[in-house]
Order: structure tokens, then sequence, then C-alpha cells
């Protein structure tokens, strides 16, 4: 059976009844030009940027958002977009889409340390890989109380990567050479981004394992070169093996 709905009788206002002023728009205010979220979905980052001017929200961990908004609030020119770009210019996100960072953005943490502090021990439990925005990491082993320097890395290089490809412990020591900002990523933030998009989720770690493999062939040429000025060293200081 068709149900139909009936039409509300349209309310009259009786003859002498006060009529109640329309509230006018405050216009004391400028319009704001809206922010474009359009990349980004309806996540927290889209909730963030859409609050009231004069917001505060609790105190908490530092995260990436929260520097974003900062620029965003105190720069007027910083764009969201510009920090995308630029992390789409790093070996570990090129070809990675700009919803994925966004997505992945939501779930990072900023991560200071002064000169001379550790991000991580050899042997530490790895459940983080870090990219590097400001400063300078020296790696090193540890053999029989000696360290052993491995390398050090720069501004857009990331580490700890190793630990979060084979789930293993951390394979070496990481101290800031220098005053050092980095983004931490975690293994669950990659795990969320895999149920969410496989496609963009494999292209990091194809970009991770393309830096083990790039840092893996430059160690072994270094130390075949230590090796061959090693030989050649002994057989100047040794008759012996020139004979």
């Amino acid at each position: 059976m068709e149900l139909r709905r009936r039409a509300l009788p349209e309310r009259r206002r009786h003859a002498g009844a006060p009529v109640r002023p329309t509230a006018e728009p405050d216009r004391s205010e400028p319009a704001r030009a809206p922010v474009r979220l359009a990349a980004y979905g309806r996540g927290a980052l889209g909730r963030r940027l859409r609050r009231p001017p004069g917001h505060r929200s609790a105190p908490g961990p530092r995260s990436l958002l929260g520097i974003l908004l900062q620029r965003l609030t105190t720069t007027g020119g910083a764009r969201v977009e510009h920090t995308i770009q630029a992390l789409q210019g790093t070996a570990a996100f090129a070809g990675v889409s700009e919803a994925a960072l966004a997505f992945l953005l939501e779930r990072a943490a900023v991560v200071e340390r002064r000169a001379g502090e550790l991000f991580f021990a050899e042997r530490d439990f790895g459940d983080a890989f870090y990219l590097l925005e400001r400063g300078r990491v020296d790696i090193y082993k540890t053999r029989e109380g000696v360290r052993r320097d491995i390398g050090s890395l720069g501004e857009g290089e990331c580490f700890g990567e190793m630990a979060l490809l084979s789930a293993t412990d951390r394979s070496a020591t990481v101290v800031a050479a220098t005053d050092c900002v980095a983004l931490e990523l975690s293994n669950r933030a990659l795990r969320r981004l895999y149920r969410r998009d496989t496609a963009q989720f494999a292209m990091i770690m194809m970009n991770l394992g393309r830096e083990v493999v790039r840092r893996l062939r430059e160690l072994n040429d270094r130390l075949l070169d230590q090796a061959i000025a090693k030989g050649r060293a002994d057989r100047l200081t040794d008759p012996a093996k020139t004979a």
C-alpha cells in the first residue's frame, strides 16, 4: 500500500502579532579565504584546520600537525601543500600521493634532539623510522667497547628503516651530530596506511628498500677501499710481503 505524505498547513501569522526582527549577519570581521582540504580527506587534519580562531587544544605531544597549524596562523603564506611537496621530494616518499602523505602526517610526530643526544641505540627495539628535517646525525656500531663510525646523514634523509623492514632490533646507534629536528613515523601508522591504500604503502616500502640497498653498496665500497689501503700500507711496512 502506497503511503502518501500529507502536506503540513502553512503557519500563518495572526493579525496584530509582533514581527520578530531578522538577525543581520555579523560583518565586523572580513571573510577568511578557505583552506584547500580536498586532497586531504575529512580526517583530523581537516577538522583541526577548520577550528575557529582563538581555539586552543589541550597540551600534548609535539606533532607535525601542530607545527603546520602554527605556520598557517603565524606566517599567513605558509601552506600545508608546501610541506607535502617537500616530503615528495625526499627519497623515502618519492611518488607517494598527497592524500597518503596527509594521512601519515596526521599520525606523525616531531622529535627534537640536541647535539650529542641519541635518537636510538644499537639493539634497541625498532618500531619507527625517521626523516631528518634539520641537522645532521652520525651512525656507528660498538665492537669490544670501541666505536666504529659507519657514516652520517643530513637533511631530507631517513634512518631507522632497516629495523622496520626486517622486524629486528636496531643494527646501529644514531646520535645527533648537531641540533636536529626529525619526523617520526611509526610502524603502526604504516600498517594503517596499508589497510587504507596498499599501493601507496608498497611505494613507501620500495623507496625504503632502495635506500637500504644504496647505503649497503656505499658501505661495501668504503670497506673495500679501506682494505686496499691497508694492504698497501702492510706491504710498505713489511719487507717480507714485498719480496
